[in-house]
């Protein structure tokens, strides 16, 4: 239910966070944006002072209304800050930091859930509240790894753009609008390369999304 909520707010929230893009500074977005993932960081520990599980649902909402304004930036950030031999490789990173960071949260859980089992067989009696107390305990660490990443990112990312341009392109100004975002999309959606493109993309993050969902059952039927 959590993974479901992020997932349908992300095509609202990625046209908000394209409104964002256009009207302010790099710098302006993806400060909001940290400050954003902070707060939902932080409402989602809430559920281990109050045990209620609504904390959790929309701290884990807010944090999905942020995703789409930083997967937004990332082709900003190559335009401005790297040289034309650089950018794609640089985007690749930025976009691929993503999944390795769920893998990561992976093996976290992996860990911590066979460390849980392992009490468990030893105290039996208390197994619901090992589960409660490990649960909690490695939220909040999250949080706190979180927390330490936003105020790194506030006291560095400084500029929205370098004092020497690395390319043609980073020296060029933000030009206004003038057709209007969804006559954008309308003549994207004529370019069949565009169209091409963005069903792979699609099937892509759905499968990997998919995967996500059903992990858990299919290696809980094995005693993981």
């Amino acid at each position: 239910m959590v993974d479901s909520t992020s997932a349908m707010l992300f095509l609202p929230a990625f046209i908000v966070a394209t409104q964002m893009y256009n009207s302010w500074s790099l710098r302006t977005v993806l400060l909001i944006c940290s400050f954003v993932i902070l707060i939902g960081a932080w409402m989602r520990v809430m559920l281990a002072f109050t045990g209620n599980f609504w904390w959790l649902i929309a701290g884990q909402t807010v944090i999905g209304i942020s995703n789409p304004i930083t997967t937004g930036g990332v082709s900003i950030i190559a335009n401005y800050w790297f040289a034309d031999n650089e950018r794609a490789r640089a985007t690749s990173l930025m976009m691929v930091s993503n999944p390795i960071g769920i893998l990561l949260s992976f093996g976290t859980q992996a860990y911590i859930s066979s460390k849980v089992t392992r009490i468990n067989a030893t105290e039996p009696a208390f197994a619901n509240e090992n589960w409660i107390y490990y649960s909690n305990k490695m939220l909040f660490w999250e949080t706190i790894v979180t927390s330490i990443c936003c105020i790194y990112f506030w006291i560095v990312f400084r500029k929205s753009r370098p004092d020497l341009p690395p390319s043609l392109a980073a020296t060029r100004r933000k030009t206004s609008i003038t057709q209007g975002m969804w006559n954008d999309v309308k003549i994207l959606a004529g370019n069949k390369s565009f169209v091409l493109l963005l069903i792979c993309f699609m099937l892509i993050y759905s499968v990997f999304g998919t995967f996500g969902f059903v992990l858990s059952p299919l290696v809980g039927a094995y005693g993981y």
